[in-house]
Parts: C-alpha cells; structure tokens; sequence
C-alpha cells in the first residue's frame, strides 16, 4: 500500500484516503503500528537520506532539487518533493542534511 511512499509529495485530500484504511487508533495501538503519514514522512526522509549521499553529478541528486523556470498558469502551485521535505523536516525539527544519518 506505501510502496514507492518516498517519492510521494502528498495534498490533505490524498492523505484522508490513505487514513479511511488504516482508520482505527485503537487497532493501530494495539497492533503497534504506526500511522500511515509518520510512516510516509520516515520513508521520505530516508530517501532524502540516500540522495544527499549521491555524488554531485549524479542525475537523482540533480533533479531531486532542480528548479523549473518559468511562469505558471496561475493559483497556487502544488508542493514539490523539495518543499515537501522541508516540511518534514520542520516537523521533526530537525535539517536536510540530518537525514543523512537519523533515517
């Protein structure tokens, strides 16, 4: 169900479809798991973890933090993986480059 969860930059109404399965607390509790956004949010900072470790030239570091020019069409822009991370991170109040050894 969360293969693949490292890549996700995730909007609330995604993060509510994913929680109608997993939406019991008392079952997660008893069962000792963990919800499914902290779990995206490990992934993520993982995967982070495996990208600032990359050479300089290599062709994931690059695009992982590519910035597209340009304009846009108008409203508001969805989040990208970057800004996504730095949420994460925020959250765990921690940095980017912490990832490199907590994950």
């Amino acid at each position: 169900m969360v293969y693949g969860s490292e890549t996700w930059a995730m909007n609330v109404e995604q993060i509510g479809g994913i929680l109608q399965w997993v939406s019991s607390v008392s079952l997660r509790d008893t069962m000792g798991i963990e919800p499914v956004t902290e779990f995206v949010k490990r992934n993520r900072l993982g995967w982070l973890g495996q990208v600032l470790r990359k050479g300089d030239g290599d062709w994931v570091k690059i695009s992982s933090f590519y910035e597209v020019d340009g304009v846009s069409q108008g409203g508001r822009l969805r989040m990208t993986w970057n800004e996504v991370v730095e949420k994460d991170t925020r959250y765990r109040n921690s940095h980017k480059t912490d990832c490199c050894h907590s994950c």
